[in-house]
């Protein structure tokens, strides 16, 4: 509820964007739950960052609401061309 509330808040007040950011480097990103709770209610973006090390995590923030992904850890990285493809690949296929 008070995440919601501060998002809401934030809007309100005239954020044009929300950040939801676990961290550099950090082992997990923002909860799928929150996002989608929070995508439900706001109608400013939402950016989340820190935590996505899989393109399943990526996909699944994509798919609960998050507009942009931060991804500057896992970029660095990544060990192949194919591998940033698919990386891609898994946040832009809606």
């Amino acid at each position: 509820d008070i995440i919601l509330a501060h998002a809401l808040a934030g809007e309100y007040l005239g954020n044009k964007l929300l950040f939801l950011e676990a961290g550099s480097g950090a082992r997990d990103h923002a909860a799928c739950e929150i996002i989608s709770i929070i995508f439900k209610q706001i109608r400013i973006p939402i950016i989340v960052g820190g935590g996505i090390n899989t393109l399943e995590s990526a996909c699944q923030l994509v798919s609960s609401g998050a507009g942009y992904i931060v991804t500057g850890t896992q970029i660095e990285k990544l060990p192949s061309s194919k591998a940033l493809l698919g990386f891609t690949q898994a946040i832009h296929y809606l």
